[in-house]
């Protein structure tokens, strides 16, 4: 996968505000691999690349809302 060199531990980092840790994270000196997108499964994520070559996807679940969601239709 693109922008994903091999290693031997990705950690998933799940969050209240992901969009502004990612925010923070590129503000920071990170690249962004993957700009925050809302995702099929249910969460919505954004990829970064820190100064030191170590990739991750930075996640905020949206199952809460999806449940609440649901329940009102």
């Amino acid at each position: 996968m693109d922008g994903w060199p091999a290693h031997g531990l990705v950690a998933q980092i799940y969050v209240e505000d992901s969009d502004q840790l990612f925010k923070r994270a590129v503000d920071a000196g990170a690249t962004e691999i993957m700009p925050m997108t809302d995702m099929f499964f249910g969460s919505r994520e954004g990829r970064v690349k820190d100064p030191y070559g170590t990739c991750g996807p930075l996640r905020r679940s949206r199952r809460k809302w999806l449940r609440k969601r649901c329940s009102e239709e």
